[in-house]
């Protein structure tokens, strides 16, 4: 998938508690700006067929040139993304999201898709490095894998295909099923996708959060086949549950985009190298079967002003990690950890303008971060050779939104997050969380991570006419974390943008992100993209 339309944020999926009724209104809800294709109320009956489209451009551009810590020797296998586009336009894309919703009464069907293309993975590159290009598939180093081009380039896909329906009986009660491709989200995660109860649930699009700084957990989930059973007894009290029938990996950048870090993973890795010139080629994959059991029960309360919601879930990693064939190295093969189990409890409530929400959960089976680690036996779940343990994770986040303030009559909306996760016990293979010999440099049990987006609004400066200046923030506070290892102290990233939306269904913007800290090619996240600034613009109309 390629950067997607940003995808409008939904009360339903950051909720702990929310009755039937309007679970059913939202899964079913056509776009303000659907055209309808059938309305049954003229035909005396209460069929509804509707369908919203978006249309998107994006382009991005490099604003500073590839830096000698993350290129050449200094980053073997994850240099090709900085060498491909050492300088000017690195995306060009077009873009078209359709929704479909057929309704009728309280049972439906909902779709959508994305189509996409971008010419800037159809031709050629500027990588003249032979001695550092990973793919071995392609003949020159001038040119894209087939599995990049698909995932960046231009592909088609199905993206929600669900059918739903509720039952209504007794003093009020409700039974609500929803059964095929969708979304579902617990807790309370704002910003900090990874740290949340949400991680066990579904897979994330990588992808669109490289390209939107200040994207929030709800616009980077990605559906999944499942079935998902709501039941109500009262205004109070929501038990829900589900079961997936379908696994599937995060999104993650193709080998050699723009944005890409690692030169082996996923979609277009082919080679591990261990000097210039010398690798060793990537096996099948080790992946869990799609039935291997991933399902989760929940106990949502409103009391008052305060949602409060209990969970728990077992779950497949969708992040990799790496084996090393044994005992010589003479392949390697991307991993998929097992049989991970998550127990938390989340809360909501207002304080005057502000939105209040945080939640806390236990893992136990958690893989730990670490290198590309030696194995005899491929195995992910009963003797896997990453390092695993038990973790608690904590995040609490606010939303505001201000009244009228001199010079910004329009008020400013801060959205912010804070979150800690903390290793309690690692209960096998802890030396690989820290050792040179994978790769993995030293880590602390502790981390604590923030984001934060202020955006202030003008409201008709011109009629019809929204005007927004957000400005995000996410930075590492403490520690290089031994769950996330993408959090490392010192790193983060800077964002300034413009949006403007007028009529509601056209909406224009302008970014540019800035990241923070100094190049490393050994830690993932910012370090590894350091000198990846960019300039990003984007048009898209409704209808």
């Amino acid at each position: 998938m390629s950067t997607p339309i940003k995808r409008p944020k939904s009360s339903l999926l950051n909720s702990t508690a929310m009755p039937v009724l309007g679970l059913l209104a939202l899964a079913a809800a056509p776009s303000a700006h659907a055209i309808s294709l059938y309305d049954g109320s003229q035909y005396g009956n209460n069929l509804e067929v509707n369908l919203a489209t978006t249309f998107s451009y994006t382009g991005i551009a490099r604003t500073q040139s590839p830096s000698a810590r993350l290129t050449g020797l200094n980053s073997l296998n994850g240099d090709d993304g900085d060498l491909n586009f050492a300088h000017g336009v690195v995306s060009n894309l077009f873009e078209v999201l359709p929704i479909l919703d057929i309704r009728d009464g309280d049972f439906g069907f909902h779709f959508s898709g994305d189509a996409y293309l971008n010419p800037s993975y159809l031709g050629t590159n500027q990588n003249h490095s032979p001695a550092t290009e990973n793919p071995i598939s392609i003949g020159k180093t001038d040119d894209f894998t087939s599995a990049t081009r698909n995932v960046e380039g231009e592909n088609a896909q199905v993206l929600d295909a669900f059918a739903y329906g509720a039952v209504h009986f007794g003093n009020d009660q409700a039974f609500i099923l929803k059964v095929g491709r969708q979304t579902l989200l617990w807790g309370q995660s704002l910003f900090l996708s990874n740290n949340g109860i949400a991680a066990g649930m579904t897979a994330f699009d990588v992808i669109t959060a490289d390209n939107d700084p200040t994207a929030q957990t709800q616009q980077l989930i990605l559906p999944t086949g499942q079935i998902v059973a709501t039941y109500q007894p009262n205004e109070i009290l929501t038990l829900q549950g589900y079961y997936q029938f379908e696994w599937e990996p995060d999104e993650l950048e193709g080998v050699g985009s723009y944005f890409s870090t690692t030169d082996i993973l996923d979609k277009g890795g082919q080679r591990l190298l261990f000097a210039p010139y010398y690798g060793v080629g990537r096996t099948k994959d080790i992946r869990p079967p799609i039935n291997n059991g991933q399902f989760g029960a929940s106990v949502q309360l409103t009391l008052g002003n305060y949602d409060v919601g209990f969970y728990g879930l077992r779950y497949d990693s969708k992040s990799p990690t790496v084996y090393l064939a044994s005992p010589y190295a003479q392949s390697y093969s991307v991993v998929y950890p097992r049989d991970i189990y998550i127990e938390g409890a989340a809360l909501s409530t207002t304080v005057g303008a502000a939105n209040i929400a945080g939640e806390i959960s236990s893992r136990q089976h958690m893989n730990l971060t670490t290198g590309a680690n030696f194995s005899a036996t491929g195995n992910a779940n009963s003797s896997p050779a990453y390092p695993v343990g038990d973790t608690i994770a904590g995040q609490v986040s606010a939303i505001y939104v201000s009244s009228g303030i001199p010079l910004d009559p329009g008020g400013v909306t801060v959205d912010g997050e804070i979150g800690f996760n903390h290793v309690v016990k690692v209960t096998a293979n802890g030396l690989a969380i820290s050792s040179p010999l994978t790769g993995s440099l030293k880590r602390s049990s502790t981390a604590v991570n923030m984001e934060a987006v202020a955006t202030p609004t003008y409201y008709n400066p011109i009629p019809n006419l929204t005007l927004g200046f957000p400005i995000g923030l996410s930075y590492n506070l403490y520690g290089r974390s031994e769950v996330d290892p993408t959090e490392n102290h010192g790193t983060g990233s800077i964002s300034f943008g413009v949006t403007a939306t007028y009529e509601t269904v056209w909406i224009a913007s302008a970014t540019f992100d800035d990241h923070l800290g100094a190049p490393n090619p050994l830690l993932s996240g910012e370090p590894s993209v350091a000198d990846r600034n960019y300039v990003l613009v984007n048009l898209q109309r409704s209808f």
